[in-house]
């Protein structure tokens, strides 16, 4: 859990204690290619975690932008296909 609280320090700017992000799912993605496994977190976040502007790493390029999501409905936004 130490790097998915470091990676929401760098891409969203707020510091996330370790015991505030739960496990989702995994899931593999481009599988005829790569087979590349991916996780999912998730991690209710307010004002007072706030550190930065977030929006990811300069120096690697990353241009990210932020989508706020009701927690109503993220799981379902996560979860469902386009199938």
């Amino acid at each position: 859990l130490q790097t998915v609280q470091e990676e929401l320090k760098e891409e969203v700017g707020y510091n996330v204690p370790t015991d505030s992000i739960q496990f989702i799912t995994n899931y593999r993605q481009a599988v005829g290619i790569l087979g590349t496994q991916t996780k999912i977190y998730f991690a209710k976040i307010d004002d007072s975690m706030r550190i930065g502007d977030g929006g990811g790493s300069i120096e690697e390029n990353e241009c990210i932008e932020l989508v706020w999501i009701p927690v109503k409905t993220s799981r379902k936004f996560v979860l469902e296909t386009d199938d």
